[in-house]
């Protein structure tokens, strides 16, 4: 049987053995701390933007595909006969490619074609822009895998575990397989 004991404006329901196992607050209460959670949240979204890339009116993706600021490993993925070389960091099951990352001129005749639309999609939409003679990243861009995002960086048809390389020169696959 639970039994409720005050703190404050605060009410805790207390186990038999006498943990708190639940908070209850006053309708006030938790409208004041809702509209607390909401000015933190725009507070660090605001933090977020000025130290992740700033996306531009050149870039408009869906929210959800923008990129938090980075602060997890990098790693690259060069096409020195293509021309490109991308910057990205792996955040379980997705990929994020940062700015400034350029990609292969050209598509070869093994890419699939729903990484075809996606490709011509980002070009359309300015995500992916011609600078000079080069295809570069205008924002950061979140892919749904590893393997989406090299194919578009490559321009055909990669595994993206085997792929993408850390500072040390491994691929994600082997920074798994050494895990166990």
């Amino acid at each position: 049987m639970m039994e409720s004991t005050k703190t404050t404006s605060l009410q805790y329901l207390v186990s038999s053995t006498g943990d708190r196992t639940h908070v209850v607050l006053t309708l006030d209460d938790y409208s004041v701390l809702t509209e607390q959670i909401r000015m933190l949240a725009k507070k660090l979204a605001a933090m977020q933007s000025r130290s992740a890339t700033t996306v531009s009116a050149v870039c408009p993706a869906n929210v959800s595909n923008l990129a938090p600021p980075v602060t997890e490993q990098v790693f690259t993925y060069s096409l020195p006969r293509k021309g490109g070389s991308a910057r990205a960091v792996w955040r379980y099951p997705t990929m994020i490619v940062l700015e400034e990352s350029t990609i292969a001129k050209f598509e070869t005749a093994t890419m699939r074609d729903e990484y075809k639309k996606l490709r011509q999609r980002l070009i359309d939409s300015g995500i992916i822009a011609r600078r000079g003679s080069e295809l570069t990243f205008t924002c950061d861009y979140t892919f749904s895998s590893a393997s989406e995002a090299t194919c578009v960086v490559e321009g055909g048809s990669r595994d993206g575990y085997r792929s993408w390389r850390d500072g040390c020169g491994r691929t994600i696959s082997e920074i798994l397989d050494s895990r166990g």
